[in-house]
């Protein structure tokens, strides 16, 4: 509804589409929304400094397979404060890079 609102004047400002969660910082992925929009809006490609993967379990899932979104990447927390239970099962090593991984619980 908005996007439509704001091509519809004159001036067409570029809008973005920005997902991620507290725990990786403020952005994770972006897409910049066309004028001709889209029925989908996806969320994007990862930013800078950022990895996202799409899991079932340990194991990547292929193109078009749901699955939870797992990240990485400098912008990373170290876990909850004072929540070592949460902490563990939310933030995992990766089975792929050396680095940490955070389970989003979004599909």
């Amino acid at each position: 509804k908005w996007v439509n609102l704001l091509n519809s004047r004159q001036r067409h400002p570029e809008i973005i589409n920005g997902y991620g969660p507290t725990e990786n910082t403020t952005f994770t992925t972006t897409y910049a929304i066309p004028e001709e929009m889209p029925a989908r809006i996806p969320i994007g490609q990862p930013i800078n400094g950022t990895t996202v993967y799409v899991m079932q379990g340990d194991r990547l899932c292929g193109v078009g397979i749901p699955g939870e979104l797992c990240i990485g990447g400098v912008g990373l927390a170290k876990g909850y404060l004072n929540q070592p239970e949460l902490t563990a099962e939310r933030f995992v090593s990766s089975p792929f890079e050396n680095e940490r991984l955070y389970r989003s619980g979004d599909l």
